[in-house]
């Protein structure tokens, strides 16, 4: 059977030790670390109170500063933080491939006809996640450790809190959005197996490519697993 070589044409990084390529190799080549005091939310009742965390002031930062996709479409209030590591890793991304030329895209319907990027039509998506749950049972205490708890509470939490942001997004909506966003021709698919989901998905792009499935791939993982139900 005829195979194909496979070659890691660019990448895209959001991290706890930086936001971007360069970022993330400075932070890896000085030994900086990731962990720090949890400030995204309030963490003075949990017992443990540190993490690998992606500051909400980071990510204004980087917004700010993006490539190719505008504030207007990185509208940071209104994702899930898993669907915000993906935009930023895929403008990151783009950058890095040399398409740092065209005007800023503020319009979903926008970046699916762009003549630089409309590779990205026929990519396969292969995103990897955690393992993350939310049970009724966790908002519940984390309402009953303040002392608040009433039907009232919880449902501010799971409806109008900002909190919400950090848990109310099932595994697969990052790539199903991504997918949408560049009008996707190609295969998109999320594993969902702990720790190693990211590199997996990695593997299976590459398999997926060695094979003639496809030509591109777009591969990897994101999470957001801090939050305040743990």
């Amino acid at each position: 059977m005829k195979t194909h070589r496979v070659v890691v044409t660019a990448m895209g990084v959001v991290t706890p030790i930086g936001i971007g390529i360069q970022s993330f190799f400075d932070g890896l080549s000085t030994g900086h670390s990731g962990i720090s005091k949890i400030d995204n939310f309030d963490v003075s009742t949990f017992p443990v109170r540190i993490g690998g965390e992606i500051k909400n002031k980071g990510l204004a930062e980087t917004i700010k500063k993006s490539h190719i996709l505008s504030y207007d479409l990185l509208r940071y209030n209104f994702f899930d933080r898993k669907i915000l590591f993906s935009l930023l890793a895929l403008d990151d991304l783009l950058y890095n491939l040399g398409i740092d030329k065209i005007d800023k895209i503020d319009k979903r319907e926008e970046i699916a006809e762009i003549e630089e990027i409309s590779f990205l039509k026929k990519a396969d998506l292969i995103f990897g996640s955690g393992l993350e749950e939310l049970l009724f049972e966790d908002v519940v205490r984390l309402f009953s450790a303040e002392k608040k708890i009433d039907y009232k509470n919880v449902a501010k939490i799971l409806n109008g809190n900002p909190a919400r942001y950090f848990v109310h997004t099932i595994e697969d909506w990052p790539a199903q959005y991504l997918a949408a966003l560049m009008n996707s021709q190609g295969t998109v698919v999320t594993d969902v197996s702990a720790c190693a989901a990211s590199a997996q998905s990695v593997g299976v792009a590459y398999q997926r490519i060695k094979h003639g499935l496809n030509e591109i791939a777009l591969a990897g993982g994101v999470d957001s697993m801090l939050n305040p139900c743990g």
